[in-house]
């Protein structure tokens, strides 16, 4: 029991990590296309 509740925590945090750098990366992505719109193209 308690260790599948580690695995279970260990699991829901990797997600998290996860989610974050997945809206790093969206974010990232919106503001390079933003500068593009605004200052290059």
């Amino acid at each position: 029991m308690i260790g599948s509740t580690r695995k279970h925590i260990k699991r829901w945090r990797n997600q998290q990590l996860v989610d974050r750098i997945f809206k790093l990366v969206e974010a990232e992505k919106y503001v390079y296309n933003f500068q593009c719109v605004v200052v290059i193209c």
